[in-house]
């Protein structure tokens, strides 16, 4: 017997989630596998990197090199809804038709063979030459290396300090294979293997003020409590050209910053008849003339910000100032102990299973939305997130806070958590922000913070799980390498407590606490409960060093 299926059953899954009507010409997402018809997707990565599903981010740079068609879903849903294909295909015709051209699907296609030719032509050419560029310097420190012959290169911004290290290596070395002997350095401090060269030009130009240039397209930018950024006209302070039409897309990292932007010089064309011909728009307010913008909002998530002009006149344009506060964290210092009456660090936080009150790991906090642990930690959780939550306050007078999770990022180079890689190590999204301004929960600082948030010199003491005092000790074989730091605890490591991805943390030159080392494993550490039993001495712990190994980009993704 047939059993009929009515097709409004089925709507949920053949649906766009964007335009909500029936699929055309059906994209995928790689990253996340949904499914969206493709001018609908094209169009929302023209403003956003992230998936308007789940919010995961596609890509930072190129999110349409990871999306691709689905023959599969498309064939399926021509299917299930008659003359579907062939209404899209006439209304696709008329569409050109109306504007003198022609439709590309009645255009002759070209021989498969001949086009599989012309692609082979075309990769074996290209060398990453179409991707964004960057220009470096390389100076060598040690006189005893042979000088480069060119000191000026410009390569890809999306290769990594690897590549740089193998190309220096192949130059000044016996060969590339050699590698492993170089550090590269910039700003006096070391660049982590996986690092690119697109992120290390964002890290180290100034955060604190940034001048984004307005050209053609749109730039995103992420914000935070005591940023600026001048936003300027094309061309300024000549004046822009005709038919400019770029704009920026400002990310605040949480809803509690305070954006506010003020104009020094803002003139462009007057408005005729109550239009503006050359306008810059601020949400869906458009600016033209003399009338200069003042604007101040907070609690959103994306402001846009949009210049044009028209191909009839042109004037000097405008040079705003666009600053960003956050009251949560304006008096925050990181590092900073808790009260006498504190049982643990501040900026110690723990995982959970929702429905439970056991802690299966530690993290630590390093933004208002950020948690550092192990990518075994977070390897459990990344699939099921929803199952569980982060605890921060935890110890405090004032009582612990439970967060709900939005996503997990593991370090690219983790290997999906195996403790024994040399960067395990994952971010911890929060959607709601941790509140700085009682006390109860403060972050650690980083090494990628200014000078004085660097461990001190000499042989600091290392603090580990619960306080416990850690002696640094050479490393055992199995964690050799200059990501690895190892120690013998005042304390036992104990996973069933949850003191896996507990924070190493050092004394810093400013005073304050500096995280160098996240607890990943080791014999003391490895859940061997013979060793509990025994009462044997403490053994050796192996901790990550974040210093070379925290994932790079992530933090500045909200």
């Amino acid at each position: 017997m047939e059993r009929r299926i009515k097709l409004r059953t089925l709507n949920e899954h053949i649906v766009c989630a964007i335009c909500s009507g029936y699929l055309v010409d059906a994209t995928t997402v790689t990253e996340c596998l949904h499914t969206f018809c493709k001018s609908c997707l094209v169009k929302h990565l023209e403003e956003r990197n992230t998936c308007p599903t789940c919010d995961i981010v596609i890509h930072q740079s190129h999110p349409l090199n990871y999306i691709a068609f689905d023959r599969t879903m498309q064939d399926i849903v021509c299917k299930l809804v008659p003359m579907l294909q062939e209404d899209e295909l006439k209304r696709e015709r008329e569409f050109y038709r109306a504007r003198g051209e022609v439709c590309p699907k009645d255009l002759p296609q070209a021989n498969e063979e001949d086009s599989q030719q012309d692609d082979k032509a075309v990769n074996d050419t290209d060398y990453h030459r179409l991707d964004e560029q960057v220009n470096i310097c390389l100076e060598c420190k040690y006189p005893t290396l042979a000088p480069l012959k060119r000191r000026f290169i410009r390569c890809s911004a999306q290769a990594t300090i690897t590549h740089l290290k193998k190309f220096l290596a192949l130059k000044v070395l016996e060969g590339p294979q050699k590698y492993r002997e170089i550090d590269i350095m910039c700003n006096d401090e070391m660049l982590g293997k996986d690092h690119t060269l697109k992120f290390v030009q964002a890290l180290h130009s100034n955060p604190v003020h940034r001048q984004p240039r307005c050209v053609f397209g749109w730039r995103w930018m992420e914000v935070a409590g005591g940023d600026t950024l001048t936003l300027t006209s094309p061309n300024y302070p000549a004046s822009y050209d005709y038919f400019s039409h770029c704009g920026w897309t400002i990310w605040p990292t949480s809803r509690n910053v305070i954006l506010k932007l003020r104009c020094d010089t803002f003139y462009l064309q007057e408005s005729k008849n109550g239009i503006c011909h050359d306008f810059l728009r601020i949400q869906q307010v458009k600016y033209c003339g003399s009338n200069t913008p003042v604007f101040s909002t907070k609690n959103i998530t994306k402001l846009g910000i949009t210049f044009h002009s028209n191909g009839r006149l042109n004037y000097p344009g405008f040079q705003c100032s666009l600053t960003a506060s956050n009251p949560n964290t304006q008096h925050c210092v990181c590092g900073k102990q808790a009260s006498s009456g504190a049982k643990v660090a501040p900026w110690l936080a723990v995982l959970v299973l929702v429905n439970s009150s056991q802690a299966f790991c530690s993290a630590s906090i390093v933004r208002e939305h950020w948690v550092l642990t192990s990518a075994t930690c977070a390897a459990r959780i990344k699939h099921n997130k929803y199952n569980y939550a982060v605890r921060v306050g935890i110890g405090q007078d004032t009582g612990s806070v439970l967060i709900p999770i939005r996503r997990v990022l593991l370090h690219p180079a983790s290997l999906h958590g195996l403790s024994h890689t040399d960067a395990n190590l994952a971010l911890i999204h929060l959607k709601q922000a941790i509140t700085f301004r009682n006390g109860a929960a403060l972050p650690v600082c980083l090494p990628l913070s200014p000078a004085h948030h660097r461990p001190a010199s000499g042989s600091p003491k290392w603090q580990g799980w619960r306080g416990a005092e850690v002696e640094e000790q050479e490393c055992l074989p199995d964690h050799q390498g200059p990501a690895w730091l190892c120690g013998q605890p005042a304390d036992l490591c104990h996973p069933e407590k949850g003191d896996l991805g507990s924070p190493l943390v050092a004394k810093s030159k400013g005073g304050g606490w500096v995280q160098v080392g996240v607890a990943v494993g080791g014999n003391g550490c490895a859940g061997d409960k013979r060793l509990h039993q025994e009462s044997v001495p403490h053994a050796q712990v192996a901790y990550i060093s974040v210093i070379t190994s925290t994932p790079h980009n992530s933090l500045h993704q909200e």
